[in-house]
């Protein structure tokens, strides 16, 4: 009996695992391993917020509480040190400037460029990309950074300005608040100037061909009202081209522009500042010191002139150009000058040319040689004297006009007329028309 059900067990226990198995193999394909999306990945960066508080600030005022309490703190800002970066290359000092149009020149690091700015003016400044070094703000942008210089003796006085987060001053450290900047020369590349299309250096006023020999006495005496403004001031002459003449009358503290190719003198409505600038420094009894200089005054050169000398005539030789022939009345005389029979009288003229004197008749003649054309030495009749003086006085004047002495041209004749009035000696002369000096001799 007990056999017999063996077989059925182990029959039952088979199926019983053959069913267990495949449930486990279901569960596992429906279960263990179910199928999934892959997730797509962002190619987007992955950027900080710009602020940790994204909302707006009145969303956090609703909050109340010591959890939700918000302490703002902006972070320490110091004042970079400018003192090294900055030259001071000086001021405008021309003889025009004034406080509207005074200038401060500065350069930036190496000081390849220079920069000017008003006094009190502010000058903006901003980081350089990837360096620690600052830079002029383009067309002076205003920036949270920026320098305002006050000139001082031999320098200036710089303030330096930064705003904070919250708008204030930045003051920290305290020596780079203010410091003072020494003035610093510029350097040859930045004293190279042009006038023009002439450089500016030592040989300018010699390739000017400017010459100076003193004061112009010939107008002092004789100008007039007219040339009254060169009393007592130096001729600077300048050359132009083969024949080309001009000339300016300077004194110390005096200035001129530089217009239309010449150098002139400004009238009392014209402005200057646009113009470069020649002026007069010092002068003694042999040198000239001037000074020439840039518009907006940040480059000048210094220039010396020497005073030239101009020999005078010699007397004797005028004598013997001067042959007296006789009187015509009280006070004009018959001449042999240069083989030429001349009537001689007061206010008259005489220039020596090409070895000749001639005489002056023509008011062209003139005033060519009032406006420096004509130049030769001069002899001016004196108009006070006649013929009881027995001799003619006279002015010669050398040929640049600085110089002048009175001399005498004798009337040699003189002693045998006079016991004639005028009428007896013009008649004489009349009649005898051929006299010369040996006829009239005593």
């Amino acid at each position: 009996m007990r056999k017999s059900y063996f077989p059925w067990i182990n029959g039952s226990l088979v199926v019983a695992s053959l069913f267990i198995l495949l449930l486990f193999f279901f569960s596992s394909l429906f279960f263990v391993n179910p199928p999934f999306e892959q997730p797509m990945v962002s190619k987007k960066n992955n950027l900080l917020p710009k602020n940790a508080f994204q909302a707006a600030k009145e969303s956090y005022k609703q909050f109340v509480g010591p959890a939700f309490i918000l302490n703002e703190v902006a972070p320490d800002l110091f004042l970079p040190d400018l003192r090294s970066q900055i030259n001071y290359l000086g001021a405008n000092q021309r003889p025009d400037s004034t406080k509207e149009t005074q200038q401060l020149y500065f350069s930036i690091g190496d000081a390849r460029n220079v920069y000017s700015a008003k006094p009190g003016e502010k000058i903006y400044l901003r980081k350089e990309n990837g360096t620690r070094s600052f830079i002029l703000s383009p067309n002076n942008t205003p920036t949270s950074l920026w320098i305002v210089a006050k000139p001082q003796a031999k320098g200036v006085l710089i303030d330096v300005f930064l705003l904070g987060i919250r708008g204030q001053r930045v003051t920290e450290p305290r020596d780079r608040v203010q410091f003072f900047l020494p003035e610093k020369n510029l350097s040859a590349k930045n004293t190279v100037w042009n006038i023009g299309n002439q450089k500016v250096d030592s040989t300018l006023l010699f390739r000017q061909k400017a010459s100076w020999r003193g004061e112009d006495l010939f107008l002092k005496l004789h100008g007039g009202q007219e040339f009254s403004y060169t009393i007592n001031k130096q001729r600077i002459d300048f050359a132009v081209g083969e024949e080309g003449h001009y000339f300016i009358f300077a004194a110390p503290g005096d200035y001129f522009i530089w217009k239309h190719d010449q150098w002139r003198a400004p009238n009392d409505k014209e402005s200057t500042e646009n113009f470069p600038l020649l002026s007069v420094r010092k002068a003694d009894e042999k040198t000239l010191a001037l000074e020439v200089w840039a518009v907006g005054g940040k480059s000048k050169m210094s220039l010396t002139l020497v005073r030239l000398p101009d020999p005078m005539p010699n007397q004797e030789a005028i004598l013997h150009s001067f042959e007296f022939l006789g009187a015509r009345t009280k006070v004009h005389f018959m001449f042999n000058v240069d083989g030429v029979r001349e009537i001689v009288g007061p206010g008259d003229w005489f220039i020596l040319l090409n070895g000749k004197w001639k005489k002056m008749k023509k008011a062209k003649d003139v005033d060519l040689y009032v406006e420096g054309i004509l130049i030769g030495p001069l002899l001016v009749i004196n108009k006070e004297q006649s013929s009881n003086d027995r001799k003619l006085s006279v002015q010669l004047f050398n040929a640049s006009r600085t110089n002048m002495i009175e001399m005498d041209l004798p009337l040699r004749a003189a002693s045998l007329l006079d016991h004639r009035d005028g009428e007896q000696m013009e008649e004489k002369e009349v009649v005898n028309p051929t006299m010369n000096h040996k006829e009239t001799a005593p």
